[in-house]
C-alpha cells in the first residue's frame, strides 16, 4: 500500500485520549502505518475534511472500545461507514463496556489487563515487523534467555568411547535338538518363537472385531433421525444473530426490516437491532415506526446520546411539529448539558417555533460549551448575531 494511504484508521472517543495516541505512537514506531488525527492532520487543514477523507483511504478500522466510545456519535458512524464499505475492522477492548450487537461477533483484542500483550496481538494481525529507528530501541524487543554455556570447551569434547569387544552383550547359545537315547526319554520345551504367529494372529483377530463393531455403531448412529442426535441448544441470541445477519444480506428494505423484527421477536432488549431498525425506518419514510424504535433506544441505554439526537431530527423533518421537537430536546439538554449539540437543535427548534427568546439563551449555551475539535458549530454563533441584530423579536411573548 503506497505511503500516503494509511493501512488503519483509529476510531476512538477523545475521553480516550491518552491511550489512543500511546496505541497509535507505537504502532508508527513498530513500523505501522496508521493514522490518527492528533498525529497526521497538519496546521490548516480543515479537520472534518481531513477526517473523512483519512477514514476513505483507509482499508481497516481500530475501534477503541470504552463506555465513551460506544456511546460516541461519531464512533458509531465510522463503524457504520467501516462495515457499510466492507473494511476490515478490528475491534480494541480498551475498558469494560457493553459492546455494540454489530461488533460481537468480530474478534477483537484485549487491552484491559496487559498492554503489551495486546500490543504484541495487534502487531501481528497488522502484520507489522519491529524496527529500530537511530537512538532507539526497538519496540517490543522481548529478550530470550541466555543458553546455559557449555563446560567443556569444543576442542575439548569427548569423543564416544569404543566399544570393547569384552562389552558386548553375550551371544546366546542355540538351542540343541532333542535328544532320544533307549535308556532316557528327555522332555524338551517348545521353542519360545513358535507361539508367536499365534499371538500375532489373535491381536489381528481382536483389533479386527474392534472395528467392526466400531463401524456398526456409527452406521446405527448416522442413520437415525437428527432429532436422536446430540445437538447443541441454540439460544435465543444464537437465532437473533442470525436473522441480523440475514437483514444484512437482505437486497430490499422490506427484507431487512423483516429480518431485523424477527431478531427483536427473540432478543426485544437488544438496543443495537433497535437501533438499525430505526435508522431503516426514518431513511424509508416510517417516521412514527422510527420514533417508536429510537425511544425503546433511549429506554434500554439512557446514556446514549445519539438515539436522543436521531429522534430529534426526525421530529424536527417534521416542519410543523416543533412542540414535540422541543419537548425532545428539553429533555436531551437535561441528560446532556454540557454537550453543545443538544442545545443547537434545541435552539434551531425554539427559533422556528417563535420563542427567539429562549432560542437566543440555547445559542449561547451552545457556544459556551467545550466543542469537539473538529467543529466549532458555526449555527450557533449565527443564531446569536442574527438574534441579537433583532430587538424587537427578542421582546415577543414567550411561546412554549
Amino acid at each position: 500500500m503506497a505511503q500516503d494511504a494509511p493501512a488503519a484508521f483509529f476510531s476512538y472517543s477523545r475521553d480516550d485520549s491518552e491511550f489512543a495516541l500511546r496505541l497509535a505512537a507505537d504502532l508508527k514506531t513498530a513500523g505501522g502505518n496508521v493514522w490518527i488525527d492528533q498525529l497526521d492532520i497538519v496546521p490548516g487543514q480543515r479537520w472534518d475534511r481531513a477526517i473523512e477523507d483519512a477514514l476513505g483511504a483507509c482499508s481497516c478500522l481500530l475501534v477503541i472500545l470504552s463506555p465513551a466510545s460506544v456511546n460516541s456519535t461519531n464512533v458509531m458512524d465510522e463503524v457504520s461507514f467501516a462495515l457499510e464499505e466492507q473494511r476490515t475492522l478490528i475491534p480494541v477492548l480498551y475498558k469494560e463496556c457493553q459492546i455494540p450487537f454489530r461488533l460481537r461477533r468480530l474478534q477483537h483484542l484485549d487491552f484491559r489487563v496487559n498492554y503489551a500483550r495486546g500490543l504484541r496481538e495487534l502487531l501481528t494481525t497488522l502484520a507489522i515487523g519491529p524496527r529500530t529507528p537511530p537512538g532507539k530501541p526497538a519496540v517490543l524487543s522481548v529478550a530470550e534467555p541466555a543458553a546455559p554455556a557449555s563446560k567443556t570447551p569444543p576442542s575439548a569434547e569427548p569423543e564416544p568411547p569404543a566399544i570393547r569387544r569384552d562389552d558386548r552383550p553375550p551371544e546366546q547359545p542355540m538351542p540343541s535338538r532333542p535328544v532320544t537315547t533307549g535308556v532316557v526319554h528327555q522332555k524338551v520345551e517348545p521353542h519360545p518363537e513358535s507361539s508367536s504367529p499365534i499371538k500375532f494372529a489373535l491381536i489381528f483377530l481382536g483389533v479386527a472385531a474392534l472395528a467392526i463393531v466400531a463401524l456398526l455403531v456409527f452406521s446405527a448412529h448416522s442413520q437415525s433421525p437428527p432429532s436422536q442426535q446430540s445437538q447443541r441448544p441454540v439460544s435465543a441470541h444464537d437465532r437473533a444473530l442470525k436473522h441480523y445477519m440475514l437483514a444484512a444480506k437482505a437486497t430490499t428494505t422490506d427484507g431487512k426490516i423483516s429480518q431485523y423484527r424477527e431478531a427483536l421477536s427473540e432478543e426485544p432488549n437488544n438496543a443495537d437491532i433497535h437501533y438499525q431498525l430505526a435508522d431503516l425506518l426514518a431513511g424509508s419514510g416510517g417516521g412514527d415506526a422510527a420514533a417508536t424504535e429510537y425511544r425503546e433506544v433511549i429506554r434500554l441505554r439512557p446514556g446514549d446520546m445519539r438515539a436522543y439526537l436521531q429522534l430529534a431530527d426526525l421530529l424536527l423533518s417534521r416542519k410543523g411539529e416543533w412542540k414535540a421537537a422541543i419537548a425532545e430536546l428539553r429533555d436531551t439538554v437535561k441528560v446532556f448539558p454540557n454537550n453543545p449539540e443538544p442545545h443547537a437543535k434545541l435552539a434551531f427548534a425554539l427559533e422556528q417555533n417563535g420563542n427567539s427568546a429562549a432560542a437566543l439563551e440555547q445559542y449561547r449555551l451552545c457556544e459556551s460549551k467545550p466543542h469537539p475539535s473538529y467543529y466549532d458549530f458555526p449555527e450557533c454563533q449565527a443564531g446569536d448575531k442574527r438574534l441579537s441584530a433583532n430587538p424587537a423579536a427578542l421582546k415577543a411573548p414567550r411561546k412554549n
